[in-house]
């Protein structure tokens, strides 16, 4: 049986996700505060939002990126034990954040 973190990595290469071409290298990310807002998503960032039917913006390429992670991953994830399903979401999130990736809210 495959472990998740593999599954993810193997779904991250089929979909040409990730590599040194997608992924922002050699800069700074800078800390979100209320003195400090973030104010221009980045393409690898994830954007959180209630209001919308899958709780995001789908048309914001880390939201693309997002789906297609969970998406090739929910067979797995719905056969999986507790334990493991757990270990698929951290994959899920892992691999956001190794793109540089965040989850922001409005």
């Amino acid at each position: 049986k495959e472990s998740s973190g593999l599954l993810i990595q193997r779904t991250m290469n089929e979909a040409g996700i990730g590599g040194a071409s997608s992924a922002t290298t050699g800069t700074t990310v800078q800390q979100h505060t209320q003195e400090n807002p973030i104010l221009e998503p980045q393409k690898d960032d994830v954007l959180l939002c209630l209001a919308s039917k899958n709780g995001g913006d789908e048309e914001h390429p880390g939201n693309a990126t997002y789906q297609k992670l969970v998406e090739s991953n929910k067979s797995a994830f719905q056969k999986a034990r507790p334990y493991e399903r757990w270990a698929i979401a951290i994959s899920i999130v892992d691999a956001v954040k190794e793109l540089q990736g965040r989850f922001l809210e409005p």
